[in-house]
């Protein structure tokens, strides 16, 4: 009878403290609440979220469930992604918080610690060469949530913590720093100690929104599971001033405005020498007017001579502008763009077909007139002073022809090269540099052959090196079992980290770039599909787009 009335008074105590007729500890994470937060990264936008779905038991020790998905806008594919990415496991041991990592429960959070205390926060496992973080605590108090009042502590980051764990995006002095709360976790940054993504933090932090039950927290404006349905990347319009293009032996600049057909444009100089020189307005020739349509993402130009216009189809058209770039184009768009390059010894403008494609095998003559393809991918480009622009990549329609085009600059063969013109003595044009407000924003080295700092080539060359725009190259690409990455490190620096994504934003490579400028990984365990590089060195943040075939 003893024990009979023993295990009631136990069933008793549990009922009360689960429904709440005794002060039991705050739970965290209890099951049904769940976390958005912002998911910002160079091709994708929308959130996370994370649920806390279920007990269960993991190693005897009784845990909660969280399940990791995403949904997100890729504005390069213009197409959106879903699906569950991951699991973590979280169990609660009085005033601490331990989450199952590398299988051992390793404390994540400490609510019992003191302001000067230090916590090892652990790296999950998803990172090889990093396992924790170092953080002290900086502060600790009590926050209201609902009625509730809740403890939380600030932490930051200490120096020697990797980026690759920060959670914590609130920046202080360099350092990371969050407010982690009792049941909610962190409210400034991602509740887990893993970088999967860039969060936009601009307004209120990661987090969007905590619910659970009829409690709910916001920190949005917009709905919890907002996902924005146009391309959030701004576009960046031709300039219409102080620009100058390095095309082989010739140079391009705009000097002053126009007026033709009641339209306003900029005119465009062009400058042609045997050797190395710089622009000199006097010594230039008028060439083409062109102007921005920048609602529908174009440029349009008027040639200097009143020539006729072919189509593709090799039939004259009226005109009274040309069409140069559509940087509006979709996977799959074609469009027919003029050919200003070559119109004087052509005697004609030329229309050209394109196709917009994901990746193309851009092409360099040797030294004995042939061909050698290295392939590039679609992607967001990083100009020399860090400034992103979207470039897309182009295929002719039944002619080899292949380029890329960057918003605000153009194609990577010169902002009037369109075609590789045929049955002359030609060699391919290349846009070595460009220059905006005297500052070099672009530039091919690899197209640059005589090697020197001068933007300018006019002979064939007699070796060929791989396309190492932004002084980064990983090739082959697409590729299938193994790729180099070949880099020039900035002055100073004796070591980069390389993060690889896949399309959902989960981290699957970490690999150090030291100092011997060629590093080759290995992708045979990676599953065809494509997948996002980030190389950071320092301050200097360079990305990519790898495809991995089988």
């Amino acid at each position: 009878m003893k024990t009979e009335n023993f295990t009631k008074l136990i069933s008793l105590l549990l009922l009360l403290v689960f429904s709440g007729g005794l002060k039991a500890q705050t739970e965290f994470a209890p099951v049904g609440a769940e976390w958005y937060y912002n998911y910002n990264n160079f091709w994708n936008v929308g959130y996370v979220k994370i649920t806390s779905e279920s007990d269960t038991i993991i190693d005897n020790v009784f845990c909660k469930k969280l399940v990791k998905s995403i949904h997100v806008y890729d504005y390069v594919s213009y197409n959106e992604k879903k699906g569950v990415f991951g699991y973590e496991y979280l169990t609660q041991i009085n005033d601490s918080v331990m989450i199952y990592s590398d299988g051992e429960f390793k404390k994540l959070y400490d609510f019992s610690a003191e302001i000067g205390d230090t916590l090892l926060i652990p790296g999950l496992g998803h990172y090889e060469e990093f396992t924790h973080g170092t953080a002290v605590v900086t502060g600790k108090g009590f926050m209201e949530f609902e009625g509730e009042s809740l403890r939380y502590i600030d932490l930051k980051h200490l120096e020697d913590t990797p980026w690759q764990f920060s959670c914590y995006h609130n920046y202080d002095n360099g350092y990371n720093t969050a407010r982690i709360c009792e049941k909610i976790g962190n409210i400034s940054g991602y509740l887990l100690p893993e970088k999967y993504f860039i969060v936009d933090d601009d307004e209120g932090g990661a987090l969007r929104c905590y619910s659970e039950g009829e409690l709910s927290l916001k920190f949005t404006d917009e709905e919890c599971d907002y996902v924005p349905e146009s391309v959030p990347f701004p576009y960046t319009p031709f300039p219409t001033e102080n620009a100058q293009w390095s095309v082989n032996n010739e140079k391009y600049a705009l000097h002053g405005d126009t007026i033709i057909n009641e339209k306003k444009y900029s005119k465009v100089y062009k400058q042609t020498a045997d050797e190395a020189f710089e622009f000199d307005i006097d010594k230039a020739e008028y060439f083409c007017a062109i102007r921005n349509d920048v609602e529908n993402k174009r440029v349009y130009g008027v040639y200097k001579d009143n020539l006729e216009v072919y189509n593709h189809y090799n039939e004259v058209i009226e005109e009274t502008e040309s069409l140069l770039y559509d940087f509006s184009l979709d996977l799959g768009d074609t469009i027919e763009v003029a050919n200003f390059d070559e119109a004087d010894r052509a005697g004609y403008i030329q229309y050209v077909k394109y196709v917009r494609v994901e990746s193309i095998g851009i092409y360099k003559f040797d030294g004995s007139h042939s061909y050698v393809t290295l392939y590039d991918t679609d992607s967001i480009f990083s100009l020399n002073n860090g400034e992103q622009r979207k470039r897309i990549l182009l295929n002719g329609i039944h002619e080899s022809l292949q380029q890329s085009w960057i918003e605000g600059i153009g194609s990577s063969d010169g902002p009037f090269v369109h075609a590789h013109f045929s049955g002359l003595e030609y060699m391919p044009k290349r846009l070595l540099c460009y220059n905006e407000n005297d500052e070099c924003l672009y530039k091919q080295s690899s197209f640059d052959y005589d090697e020197d700092d001068d933007c300018f080539t006019n002979y064939y060359p007699n070796d060929v090196v791989e396309n190492n725009e932004n002084d980064i190259m990983i090739y082959p690409n697409p590729a299938t079992t193994n790729v180099e990455v070949s880099y020039t490190l900035p002055e100073g620096m004796t070591s980069a980290t390389l993060v690889m994504t896949n399309t959902l934003g989960v981290n699957v490579m970490t690999a150090q770039l030291d100092g011997n400028n060629k590093t080759t990984l290995s992708l045979e365990e990676l599953p065809s599909g494509i997948y996002f590089y980030t190389i950071r060195c320092g301050e200097n943040v360079k990305t990519g787009k790898l495809v991995k075939r089988n």
